[in-house]
């Protein structure tokens, strides 16, 4: 007996929701805390190819993947990446 509860399609849009929702849960609980602002910034998307996390803090992206160089202020920074996005998808897919 076969009961076709969802569609392929179906099927994959609510796996993909389920892991990207994951991955955001984890990224969130993970990400640096000073203000906040880059920790509530996370959010899920969704596009026709897939999912992806997104942030509109102007700062996610030195979080994420480090800087190296000067601001606009002058400031010299070496700032290693955190990796908080990547690590979250190897923690949830269990690598």
């Amino acid at each position: 007996m076969k009961i076709e509860i969802l569609n392929e399609k179906e099927f994959l849009d609510s796996v993909g929701n389920y892991l990207g929702l994951k991955v955001l849960r984890r990224v969130i609980q993970t990400s640096p805390v000073v203000t906040g602002r880059l920790r509530t910034g996370y959010n899920l998307g969704k596009e026709e190819s897939g999912y992806y996390i997104y942030n509109n803090v102007a700062y996610s992206p030195r979080i994420e993947y480090g800087f190296i160089g000067r601001d606009s202020l002058g400031r010299l920074y070496h700032q290693k990446p955190q990796k908080i996005v990547r690590n979250a998808i190897k923690y949830v897919l269990g690598e």
